[in-house]
């Protein structure tokens, strides 16, 4: 199993996402509502004060479970919208006619609701990034993407940053290339972290 995510789960009417939470709780990850158990607009959690909004934290992924064809938005699907807004990559469970969040879905849900939900949370669109950000200072150190893996890992208040350079790799390039990484991250809307810290592994130098 992946490590535990933060999944907002966004209902089409209450109720019709029980399954899939179910499903993703069972699998370690936590869920979180915008609403409880009202068809109301007016009940979001950050309005009621009853509960933080759940985009207060970081969210990984967004699901939207949706019943029927739905041309339009219901009330209780309006916490999609600022996920959407916040960057949050977003997973729909429904059909994809007249649908209206298409332009903003990452994936749809095949067969399986929880490896959907853990695909779309990787971080290869991040990672990839922050290669293309690197890339100038990789070719001007005469380096190639492949002379720096990134490894992200996540803590409930820090994002650990693990570049993991081969032979080839200085300690001034890294350090260039940590501050471009973190470039990246600190534009990233979906980054909500406490700290962020970028460590360097040097691999093996070469002895030439």
């Amino acid at each position: 199993m992946t490590e535990s995510l933060e999944v907002l789960l966004v209902e089409s009417n209450p109720g019709v996402g029980r399954g899939a939470r179910i499903e993703l709780e069972a699998a370690g990850h936590r869920v979180h509502s915008c609403f409880e158990g009202t068809e109301s607009g007016f009940a979001c959690a950050g309005l009621s004060g009853a509960d933080p909004c759940p985009l207060d934290n970081r969210l990984d992924v967004a699901l939207v479970v949706r019943h029927g064809v739905r041309p339009g938005p219901t009330p209780t699907e309006a916490g999609l919208r600022c996920a959407i807004r916040a960057g949050v990559p977003v997973v729909e469970q429904g059909s994809d006619l007249l649908d209206p969040y298409a332009p903003w879905i990452k994936s749809r849900v095949g067969h399986d609701v929880v490896a959907s939900c853990e695909a779309a949370a990787a971080d290869d669109d991040l990672i990839a990034e922050m290669h293309t950000a690197m890339g100038e200072l990789l070719a001007a150190s005469g380096l190639e993407i492949a002379d720096v893996g990134i490894v992200l890992e996540r803590r409930p208040d820090l994002l650990q940053v693990h570049l993991v350079g081969s032979g080839r790799v200085s300690e001034d390039a890294a350090q260039a290339l940590g501050v471009r990484a973190l470039d990246v991250l600190r534009n990233a809307p979906r980054e909500q972290y406490g700290s962020i810290k970028v460590q360097f592994h040097p691999g093996e130098r070469s002895a030439t």
